[in-house]
């Protein structure tokens, strides 16, 4: 009996040790994961990522002077013209023009090829009984006017107005002047140019582009504007007849001119509106913008005249023989035909000489206008590297002030390459016209105060226009 109690007692003893040793979660036991919840409401939908609307594109048939008209005519604002490879002579038919608004594409720089080999305007000219009388044109060059009494025209391959505040884009193509067919009594009436931009563009571009052998300039901005010009090239437009140019007459005599004519040729002319601030802004997007170019053989690399703006930075630039005398980025001052350049900015170019006459080459004349100039690498062989002048003579200090002569011009910084075994202290320096142009009065040799540059590369450059 004892026996079975003592079993009863240690069969509840057990119960009781079960229950106390089996937790409600015990740790030998399956995690379970709460399940999930569907949504209750509708998932949005996916949504499909949206692209910039395509411009439209207009593919001329060839690159002849009508086909590329044509498809320029055809194609509506917004729009991108492309032009097909090839080689196409335009002789001396009219420009190409039309409204800004498009842009206007080669195949490539070597790839669509588009050159005048014609004088581009006829030569009323009989050698004999008509000899032509000289005159000065709207930028102050003598030139010749033929015997029908009017001056030559200034003819382009290609214009684009802006007056209608559009942009407009020019790339991939090259563009050459007629300056290789032409005998030296055509050359003397020539006066041809490459691209135009007329009535103030503003944000343009024109890029990846050649242009080359014109007898006035490679690209003519007009008007003032602003935009971009950049990763060209500007190769040997050059025009310039001295005393010594002997013209055939046709009955096989000789005649010449007896004082220099007709000397043109630059890669970029920028030219103002004629307007002249009391104050300028440096460091601005408000100028014609000349970066990451390759030039050689140009009278000027750059002109600018009629209260320009310009930048011209990071550019390699070389002078030959021919081009020596001239400066290699140039500021025109007040003349009889209007005023001269307002700014300038010059900084972070590679000036080259490859003359043969070394150490009477040219390089940065500023004749007007106020700015900086810094940073640039100049050989020792350049005689004058960087220099300023007036464009009137200024021979006593009672003339001074010159209108629009250089006020305020600040030069720093600009050296020789490292190769250059001379390892001048500075680059040599010149003030041309010393009663009118002080140091500490009109140009500073130091870091103009305040001064920042603009953006580099510029915006536009990575900015779809199109």
């Amino acid at each position: 009996m004892k026996r079975k109690k003592y079993l009863v007692v240690l069969w509840i003893l057990t119960l009781l040790l079960t229950a106390c040793a089996s937790p409600s979660n015990p740790t030998n036991a399956p995690t379970l994961e709460a399940p999930t919840l569907a949504a209750t409401h509708t998932p949005a939908p996916t949504q499909t990522p949206t692209s910039e609307p395509t411009p439209p594109t207009t593919a001329a048939k060839s690159c002849s002077r009508d086909d590329v008209q044509e498809a320029l005519t055809n194609s509506p604002d917004g729009g991108i013209v492309l032009i097909p490879a090839g080689e196409c002579d335009w002789g001396d038919a009219p420009a190409v023009t039309r409204q800004a608004g498009v842009w206007l594409k080669g195949a490539g720089k070597d790839q669509t090829i588009i050159k005048r080999s014609a004088p581009v305007f006829p030569l009323p000219y009989d050698g004999v009984a008509c000899i032509p009388e000289l005159y000065y044109d709207d930028n102050g060059n003598l030139q010749p006017v033929p015997c029908d009494g009017n001056p030559p025209p200034q003819q382009y391959l290609i214009v684009f107005d802006c007056a209608n505040g559009k942009p407009v884009e020019v790339s991939d193509l090259t563009l050459i002047g007629n300056d290789d067919e032409q005998s030296e009594l055509e050359r003397i009436f020539d006066g041809d140019n490459g691209l135009g931009l007329l009535h103030g563009c503003v944000d343009f571009k024109i890029h990846d582009a050649a242009f080359n052998k014109f007898s006035n300039a490679g690209i003519s901005v007009r008007d003032g504007g602003r935009g971009v010009i950049y990763q060209n090239e500007f190769f040997s437009n050059f025009k310039c007849q001295d005393e010594d140019t002997v013209v055939p007459r046709g009955d096989g005599t000789n005649w010449k001119f007896t004082e220099p004519i007709a000397c043109l040729g630059y890669g970029v002319a920028v030219y103002g509106d004629d307007s002249w601030s009391a104050t300028i802004q440096l460091g601005t997007p408000n100028a014609v913008f000349i970066e990451d170019n390759v030039f050689a053989d140009n009278r000027h690399a750059i002109a600018s005249n009629y209260g320009s703006n310009y930048v011209v930075r990071y550019n390699e630039i070389a002078h030959t023989e021919r081009a020596r005398n001239f400066g290699i980025v140039d500021a025109h001052g007040l003349s009889e035909y209007g005023h001269g350049s307002r700014s300038w900015e010059v900084y972070h170019n590679t000036l080259i000489d490859n003359s043969t006459t070394q150490w009477n080459t040219t390089g940065i004349l500023m004749r007007g206008g106020d700015g900086v100039v810094f940073d640039n690498i100049i050989p020792s062989t350049f005689g004058w590297g960087i220099g300023l002048t007036t464009e009137a003579d200024c021979d006593t200090a009672a003339e001074y002030p010159l209108e629009d002569q250089t006020r305020s011009a600040y030069i720093w910084g600009n050296h020789a390459p490292n190769a250059d075994t001379l390892e001048l202290p500075t680059i040599p320096f010149e003030s041309y016209a010393p009663a009118c142009l002080q140091e500490g009065r009109d140009f500073f040799m130091f870091k103009m105060p305040n001064y920042t540059p603009y953006i580099y590369p510029h915006p536009l450059r990575a900015t779809p226009l199109f």
